[in-house]
């Protein structure tokens, strides 16, 4: 997801968006890589520390939100087992 389509579904300003992906990377949770078709692009990856803690925090994510979890192609597509999910 890019940091645009990021802010239009949260419904924030470029600069809010901003200081929201600067807050996610500072505390290791997302991280900004280039696309790999249009280097202009960025896109945020999300770290499988931050699918961990929300599995434990809230339970496996919906249908609905399966593409935002989805593990990028460099980590383990494994979810945490059913004990460390809570």
């Amino acid at each position: 997801m890019t940091p645009g389509r990021l802010g239009e579904r949260l419904r924030l300003n470029s600069a809010r968006t901003a200081t929201l992906v600067d807050r996610l990377k500072r505390l290791g949770h997302v991280r900004r890589e280039r696309d790999i078709t249009d280097r202009r692009r960025v896109r945020l990856t999300t770290e499988r520390r931050a699918v961990d803690l929300g599995w434990s925090s809230f339970g496996r994510p919906s249908a609905r939100w399966s593409p935002l979890w989805t593990p990028s192609p460099r980590r383990s597509s494994t979810p945490p087992s059913a004990s460390s999910a809570r």
